[in-house]
């Protein structure tokens, strides 16, 4: 290595450093078998898992070709990056919809707390519209316990008659829009009434 150009040193000296840097970073991969790696990963954890290592020897195998003088560009090893490409695609679409599953979450109205928040934030509310605020937010409340009864209830006849205790959750929020709708018109026609003070 003496007789090399210093710029070829170095540039040897920081590949070495990077393949070791590498082995760090695929040692915990290597001090297992495969069986152990599956065993701790859920399957699309176990996709990133194998898309990762796939293209961790892509790379190394380009590295390989080049130190041989051949251009990775113009060997068939091409379509097999295409594939590789593709599925990382796929694996990237499928975390991204398990990711919008965990994230979507039906939307509910809490109506006494909206209630309280409406009356905390007008002020000058007559005595008839906090009745009303009151009166919607005990309704909303009493709607929700009502809700849940009925979906224990349903899953509970489910379960008795075999089928699956899974509830489509978007048809229990009706009621709640309408309380929504309800607020938001109370709230609309109360600041109305509410003259700003000079």
């Amino acid at each position: 290595m003496n007789s090399l150009p210093e710029d070829v040193k170095s540039q040897l000296e920081e590949m070495q450093g990077r393949l070791s840097t590498l082995e760090t970073a695929l040692a915990p991969f290597l001090n297992k078998t495969p069986n152990q790696l599956e065993a701790q990963l859920d399957p699309l954890q176990r996709a990133q898992m194998y898309n990762t290592l796939s293209q961790a020897a892509a790379s190394l195998f380009k590295l390989y070709l080049k130190t041989k003088g051949v251009d990775p560009e113009d060997h068939s090893f091409m379509k097999e990056e295409g594939r590789l490409k593709q599925y990382n695609k796929k694996v990237g679409k499928l975390a991204a919809e398990v990711e919008l599953k965990k994230s979507n979450r039906t939307l509910e109205v809490d109506v006494a707390a909206m209630s309280r928040f409406i009356a905390a934030a007008v002020p000058d509310l007559s005595v008839q519209q906090k009745d009303e605020l009151k009166k919607i937010g005990k309704e909303g409340n009493s709607k929700k316990k009502e809700q849940k009864r009925g979906q224990d209830q349903g899953a509970v006849e489910e379960k008795a008659a075999g089928g699956s205790s899974k509830k489509n959750k978007k048809s229990t929020g009706g009621s709640s829009v309408g309380h929504k709708d309800a607020a938001l018109k109370f709230l609309h026609d109360a600041l109305g009434e509410v003259k700003p003070s000079k």
